[in-house]
């Protein structure tokens, strides 16, 4: 395990494992906090406590499983829209990034005060098409396949990039008034564009979203069935609202 007293620009961890940061200032606006495994459904750990992250689009991300304790993760308000973080956890990746007694902080701009930011938003990562929702292209199909491409108006889509799910608790911490307190979690970019997703809490939200697209769990990507019980992806629990 590596221990770490730092201040930094921004942070890459590639395929680090057991890392403890203690009382580090990570400072940046996009893509501060980069943390990813060395291959897909693979799980490196990071820990995370008495710290301070900023920034103001997806600045904590990545397929990681990573622990934030007591720490103050700040949203900065210059575009109209922001992300605290970006989670590409693989489905088979049992957590991702989970906050505990931490404090969800803003600048105080007029974007943050308008109470319209999120707590975070699944990456689709990797993908060329979207197999969800319904995109206004003639003849438009985005079916499984062995690699992501896309040649208009159809492409395919691989296993990999399709369990790319997300995941992220907040727990026992403070959020302020710049998370829309009604819808803290966003869908990945816009129904009816390539890279939309929306967001899935669970499991089984997974799976029926594979059902809709007409992707069959099973026959197609293998599955042996549903997740049971089902296990949770996007979740909030104790928390307190300025």
């Amino acid at each position: 395990m590596l221990l770490v007293h730092h201040q930094a620009l921004a942070v890459m961890l590639d395929g680090a494992d057991k890392v403890h940061f203690d009382h580090v200032r990570l400072l940046g606006f996009q893509d501060t906090l980069y943390m990813r495994a060395p291959r897909a459904g693979e799980t490196t750990r990071n820990f995370f406590q008495h710290s301070y992250i900023e920034g103001d689009v997806d600045f904590i991300f990545g397929d990681a499983t990573a622990y934030f304790y007591q720490s103050e993760i700040k949203s900065l308000g210059d575009r109209s829209s922001s992300y605290v973080a970006a989670p590409s956890t693989n489905v088979k990746t049992r957590y991702g990034f989970v906050f505990d007694q931490c404090r969800f902080t803003h600048d105080g701009s007029p974007y943050a005060l308008a109470g319209k930011f999120y707590l975070a938003r699944q990456w689709f990562h990797n993908q060329k098409c979207t197999p969800y929702g319904s995109v206004p292209i003639p003849g438009y199909a985005c079916e499984p396949g062995a690699v992501d491409q896309y040649k208009p108006p159809k492409g395919t889509i691989s296993k990999t990039t399709l369990e790319t799910v997300g995941k992220m608790v907040v727990m026992n911490s403070r959020i302020g008034v710049h998370i829309n307190a009604t819808q803290p979690w966003s869908n990945w970019n816009k129904n009816g564009t390539l890279p939309f997703r929306p967001a899935q809490f669970s499991s089984d939200d997974y799976w029926n979203n594979l059902i809709s697209a007409n992707i069959d769990p099973v026959g197609q990507l293998g599955y042996s069935g549903k997740w049971i019980p089902d296990r949770v992806f996007l979740a909030e629990f104790n928390n307190t609202q300025e």
